[in-house]
């Protein structure tokens, strides 16, 4: 897990930050390619488990980080995973 946040941190294009509330360790890395939508992807550890969860598209960072996490725990808590 720790290794899978560290090798976000270095995909072009990307940032990510160690992160808190989905899995231990968790990351959420923003990604801004060129000729396509921001992708927001967040990724955690529940148990043995690596869980990772994206939305992409158009429009403010701050809007679809709040999309992303949303929709990542509807995943979380249909995967039972919390």
């Amino acid at each position: 897990a720790r290794t899978l946040v560290s090798s976000a941190r270095r995909q072009p294009g990307c940032t990510a930050v160690a992160s808190s509330g989905f899995g231990k360790p968790s990351v959420v890395q923003t990604c801004r390619p060129k000729h396509a939508p921001l992708r927001i992807r967040r990724a955690g550890l529940f148990g043995d488990t690596w869980l990772t969860c994206e939305v992409s598209g158009n429009g403010a960072p701050a809007t679809l980080r709040k999309r992303t996490d949303a929709w990542c725990v509807r995943v979380a808590t249909a995967l039972n995973a919390g």
